[in-house]
């Protein structure tokens, strides 16, 4: 690669784990977790148990329900010393585990094993993980997280956003699946973190990047939506990027206007673009805009 595509490709990764890590605050799940389905499928045994103790290099767990698996209602984990499970005595938690008998290997990192705090949030996450576990992968799999996606659940929906914005366990999104999210993504009706998810979806598939390019400059887009999108196409060099961008620079909201800026400032864009930028530059709704414009102009130089 050129220097400067590493550049450009080096920027876009960048937008991409802040939106990563503003989606994972906003629905308390932890950073750069592995997605659920690959984690399960290193797992022989899949249970909802509570620690009764806690021992160096092992934990004993009682009252246990299994997913997968026939651990019996108690058994014991293990774990060399020098790696503590992250559990407590009286905690229930979620327990994806190795092995064909006690006393099991957990597969998780402490970090990554969801702890449950009352009955209701188990009994949703039982449901989930069955439905989960039913779908054996595939577009099967890939509809039980848009499920949890456009579903009410914040803690399910986190666990979505995490498993299909990791494109190293891709999942299948047909031209049709993402056409689809694109329209969810600029629908100002739905929930921000549906619409920013359902971008990383759409554009994982050339269809879904041309209807979010078509439509990211209308009224009422979501910023979020304009900044992620627009990296994604940066990145892809998608076709209509250059009137989008146009669209998005020529924004009455100030919001939209930021948000398109560090695209424009990564692409190769033309006069069209440029012309946007000596405006914004001069002209902009606040100082901070006509600032970042006029560092994009001197970038272009």
């Amino acid at each position: 690669m050129m220097p400067a595509v590493n550049r450009l490709r080096d920027a876009c990764v960048v937008l991409l784990l802040l939106w990563a890590s503003a989606a994972s605050a906003q629905h308390g799940m932890p950073k750069a977790l592995r997605p659920l389905h690959a984690r399960l499928a290193e797992a022989d045994v899949v249970a909802l148990g509570t620690v009764e103790r806690v021992e160096t290099g092992r934990i004993d767990v009682v009252d246990a329900f299994a997913l997968r698996g026939e651990p019996g209602d108690r058994f014991r984990l293990k774990r060399a010393p020098s790696r503590p499970f992250g559990l407590a005595p009286g905690e229930r938690a979620l327990l994806l585990l190795r092995g064909a008998r006690t006393p099991y290997v957990v597969v998780d990192e402490p970090r990554e094993i969801l702890k449950l705090a009352s009955a209701e949030q188990e009994q949703r996450w039982r449901a989930a993980l069955g439905e989960l576990l039913a779908s054996e992968g595939g577009e099967a799999q890939r509809d039980v997280y848009l499920a949890w996606i456009d579903g009410p659940d914040e803690e399910l929906r986190g666990a979505a956003i995490q498993a299909l914005g990791d494109r190293s366990q891709a999942l299948p999104v047909t031209a049709d699946l993402a056409r689809e999210r694109a329209r969810i993504a600029l629908d100002p009706a739905r929930l921000p973190a549906v619409r920013r998810a359902s971008v990383n979806i759409a554009c994982q598939n050339p269809a879904g990047t041309a209807t979010l390019l078509a439509g990211i400059g209308a009224p009422g887009v979501d910023p979020g939506v304009v900044q992620l999108g627009l990296a994604l196409a940066v990145m892809q060099r998608a076709e209509g990027l250059t009137p989008a961008l146009v669209a998005t620079l020529r924004s009455t909201d100030p919001e939209v206007v930021a948000a398109a800026l560090p695209a424009a400032t990564l692409s190769a864009r033309g006069p069209a673009v440029r012309a946007e930028l000596e405006r914004i530059a001069a002209q902009g709704a606040t100082e901070e805009l006509r600032a970042s414009a006029a560092r994009a102009l001197g970038r272009s130089r």
